[in-house]
């Protein structure tokens, strides 16, 4: 047996609980820790699939499709242009660009709507 505080602890540990019940304790943290690190290797694993969805369920993709008062800023009384970006590789964005009547004097916001649904519902 092991001298000193620790020892003494171990001690009444041993005394407190039966064997069973050390043995129940240990297997049951032992289970617990299992199914952590699985969760947490699972989540590792698959959480490109969790985080960007292109398109939500039951929601239109093309904004044209919205409900009316969601298709695009000309319903709000904002005039527009549709806009095409290409990146550098290759990849199209489409936008809206809407410009304020004395757009000179005013700033310019540039908004990159979440990753789910379609710019319409934005």
């Amino acid at each position: 047996m092991a001298s000193g505080y620790y020892g003494q602890v171990a001690a009444w540990f041993e005394f407190l609980l039966p064997t069973w019940l050390r043995s129940l304790i240990s297997t049951v943290s032992s289970i617990g820790l299992m199914l952590a690190s699985g969760v947490a290797v699972l989540l590792y694993r698959n959480q490109n699939r969790m985080l960007y969805h292109p398109t939500l369920p039951d929601l239109p993709r093309d904004p044209a499709r919205n409900p009316p008062r969601l298709r695009n800023p000309a319903e709000w009384g904002m005039p527009y242009e549709d806009v095409e970006v290409v990146s550098d590789d290759g990849i199209k964005l489409h936008c809206w660009l809407i410009k304020q009547a004395d757009a000179r004097n005013r700033p310019t916001i540039l908004f990159f709507q979440e990753n789910a649904g379609n710019m319409g519902m934005r």
